[in-house]
Protein backbone atom coordinates (compact mmCIF):
# COMPACT_ATOMS: atom_id res chain seq x y z
CA UNK A 1 0.00 0.00 0.00
CA UNK A 2 1.95 2.84 1.56
CA UNK A 3 1.02 5.40 -1.41
CA UNK A 4 -1.21 8.51 -1.19
CA UNK A 5 -4.65 7.24 -1.50
CA UNK A 6 -6.15 8.19 -5.41
CA UNK A 7 -9.33 9.73 -3.81
CA UNK A 8 -6.88 12.41 -1.81
CA UNK A 9 -5.41 15.66 -3.72
CA UNK A 10 -2.13 16.70 -1.51
CA UNK A 11 -2.82 20.11 -3.13
CA UNK A 12 -5.92 19.88 -1.66
CA UNK A 13 -5.03 18.70 1.87
CA UNK A 14 -2.39 21.39 1.77
CA UNK A 15 -4.62 24.44 0.65
CA UNK A 16 -7.30 23.29 3.41
CA UNK A 17 -4.64 22.94 5.91
CA UNK A 18 -3.44 26.70 4.63
CA UNK A 19 -6.70 27.93 5.14
CA UNK A 20 -6.57 27.13 9.21
CA UNK A 21 -6.71 30.61 10.93
CA UNK A 22 -2.65 31.60 11.98
CA UNK A 23 -0.95 29.02 9.26
CA UNK A 24 1.48 30.87 7.59
CA UNK A 25 3.26 27.75 5.86
CA UNK A 26 2.49 23.67 5.45
CA UNK A 27 5.62 21.88 4.50
CA UNK A 28 7.01 18.03 4.92
CA UNK A 29 3.24 17.21 4.04
CA UNK A 30 3.11 13.08 3.49
CA UNK A 31 -0.37 11.49 3.14
CA UNK A 32 -0.01 7.26 2.79
CA UNK A 33 -2.32 4.35 2.45
CA UNK A 34 -1.44 2.16 5.60
CA UNK A 35 -4.34 -0.06 4.47
CA UNK A 36 -7.27 -0.35 2.16
CA UNK A 37 -9.13 1.59 4.30
CA UNK A 38 -7.17 3.66 7.08
CA UNK A 39 -5.29 6.39 5.97
CA UNK A 40 -2.00 7.91 7.36
CA UNK A 41 -0.30 11.70 7.12
CA UNK A 42 2.19 13.90 8.60
CA UNK A 43 3.11 17.29 8.07
CA UNK A 44 4.56 20.29 9.80
CA UNK A 45 2.42 23.49 10.19
CA UNK A 46 4.22 27.03 10.87
CA UNK A 47 2.70 29.79 12.61
CA UNK A 48 3.09 33.64 11.08
CA UNK A 49 3.35 35.57 14.91
CA UNK A 50 5.80 34.17 17.42
CA UNK A 51 3.43 35.73 20.23
CA UNK A 52 0.88 33.58 19.80
CA UNK A 53 -0.03 31.19 22.69
CA UNK A 54 0.73 26.88 23.46
CA UNK A 55 -3.22 27.05 23.79
CA UNK A 56 -3.32 28.81 20.31
CA UNK A 57 -0.99 26.31 18.70
CA UNK A 58 -2.78 23.51 20.08
CA UNK A 59 -6.22 25.08 18.90
CA UNK A 60 -4.22 25.02 15.20
CA UNK A 61 -3.37 21.57 15.87
CA UNK A 62 -6.84 20.11 16.72
CA UNK A 63 -8.17 22.25 14.19
CA UNK A 64 -6.53 20.43 11.18
CA UNK A 65 -6.67 16.98 12.99
CA UNK A 66 -10.54 17.66 12.88
CA UNK A 67 -10.42 18.86 9.85
CA UNK A 68 -8.18 15.85 7.94
CA UNK A 69 -10.75 13.21 10.09
CA UNK A 70 -14.22 14.39 9.01
CA UNK A 71 -13.22 15.98 5.11
CA UNK A 72 -10.21 13.21 4.08
CA UNK A 73 -11.41 9.95 6.63
CA UNK A 74 -7.80 10.44 7.87
CA UNK A 75 -6.95 7.67 11.11
CA UNK A 76 -3.03 8.15 11.75
CA UNK A 77 -2.48 12.12 12.44
CA UNK A 78 0.82 13.60 13.44
CA UNK A 79 1.04 17.23 13.03
CA UNK A 80 4.07 19.42 14.37
CA UNK A 81 3.22 23.12 14.50
CA UNK A 82 6.22 25.23 14.90
CA UNK A 83 7.01 29.52 14.40
CA UNK A 84 7.29 30.28 11.00
CA UNK A 85 11.37 31.26 10.93
CA UNK A 86 11.64 33.44 7.60
CA UNK A 87 15.98 33.28 7.18
CA UNK A 88 15.29 29.06 7.92
CA UNK A 89 12.17 28.33 5.89
CA UNK A 90 12.31 31.22 3.02
CA UNK A 91 15.49 28.94 1.18
CA UNK A 92 14.23 25.65 2.62
CA UNK A 93 13.49 23.04 -0.58
CA UNK A 94 11.78 20.62 2.23
CA UNK A 95 10.05 23.64 3.87
CA UNK A 96 8.71 24.86 0.02
CA UNK A 97 7.66 21.15 -0.94
CA UNK A 98 5.85 20.32 -4.13
CA UNK A 99 2.80 22.00 -2.96
CA UNK A 100 4.13 25.28 -2.47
Amino acid sequence: MEGVPKNISLQNVHDDLQGIENVRTVHSLNVWSLTVNRIATAVHLTVANENLTAEIYQTIQCKASCMLRKKYNIQQITIQVEEYQDDIMSSCKECKGPCS
